[in-house]
């Protein structure tokens, strides 16, 4: 029952929509709905209803409405997660969300004045024009972003092996990858010394390594492992020293970039306590060591 009822508000707000364009009476309040909503997206299915004559061309444009809608949608909220750091992610949505309604007011109270300088079909015409042209406007800086956003590639498998990573949504998995540095040893260089303080998270992208204590071996690493989590989670020294075995390469997170993806999920936080609290003298592989 409840499906049948949106369907028919649905098809009474096409209805009513096709009505404005037919009679010389304008409804002011439905075509306002029509128009207020911003998205450049829906701007040349808005000009195309401005020159529709047929009894179709409504219900078509608005279907073509609908799924510029979903296009706009995910590639604004996917874009959004990889551009903007975890921690402002709240108040960018936020500040979206409210220009997005602001913007929805204003197009409600302008549109009745449009409609009466212009018409309905003027009305329609001219504000899917303006969207197109504000789209092009802002064409150079969102091919910049655009250029900002790099493919998954191999870095984001390597970040699904740490286990307190694997719990995390695809998108802040997507953000570390983009967030992650390069760096490359050679056999017998320090990567992290035991007593010093920790910034960085590694993961070993190719090569061998091992760590040590005290000059006890604690355990041999190769591609897919990781280490230096208990200093940052810990806010304490490095715990152990990491020598690499063999020419080594390697991926770093900033520890701030670390620390918000990790504490910011309750079971990849479950999940880091166990590889901390497991680490003294345990030889686990792909959960992270102890340093």
């Amino acid at each position: 029952m409840a499906v049948r009822r949106l369907s028919m508000l649905r098809n009474d707000r096409v209805r009513a929509t096709y009505d404005v364009l037919r009679l010389p009476d304008v409804r002011r309040i439905e075509l306002g709905w029509a128009l207020r909503s911003p998205a450049s997206s829906r701007a040349r299915s808005r000009s195309l209803l401005g020159f529709a004559r047929g009894p179709y061309w409504p219900y078509l444009m608005f279907g073509v409405i609908g799924v510029a809608n979903l296009f706009d949608d995910v590639g604004v909220y996917s874009s959004l997660q990889q551009v903007i750091p975890p921690r402002l992610m709240g108040r960018a949505l936020g500040v979206r969300r409210g220009l997005l309604l602001l913007s929805m007011g204003l197009g409600s109270a302008v549109t009745p004045l449009l409609i009466g300088a212009w018409g309905a079909r003027g009305t329609l015409i001219a504000t899917g024009l303006l969207l197109v042209v504000l789209a092009a406007a802002f064409l150079p800086r969102l091919t910049a972003i655009d250029a900002r956003i790099s493919a998954p590639g191999p870095d984001l498998a390597l970040l699904r092996q740490v286990s307190f990573f694997r719990p995390l949504p695809f998108a802040i998995v997507e953000h570390l990858a983009s967030e992650l540095q390069s760096a490359t040893y050679e056999p017998g260089d320090v990567i992290i010394r035991e007593g010093e303080p920790g910034e960085l998270f590694y993961i070993i992208a190719a090569g061998q390594a091992r760590a040590a204590k005290d000059g006890t071996q604690l355990r041999a690493m190769g591609t897919g492992d990781s280490f230096g989590e208990i200093a940052l989670l810990r806010r304490i020294p490095r715990t152990a020293t990491v020598t690499a075995m063999s020419r080594l390469e390697v991926r770093t997170l900033a520890r701030e970039e670390f620390l918000a993806a990790v504490t910011g999920n309750p079971e990849s936080v479950e999940r880091a306590e166990e590889v901390v609290s497991s680490a003294p003298g345990r030889l686990t592989r792909r959960t992270g060591l102890n340093q």
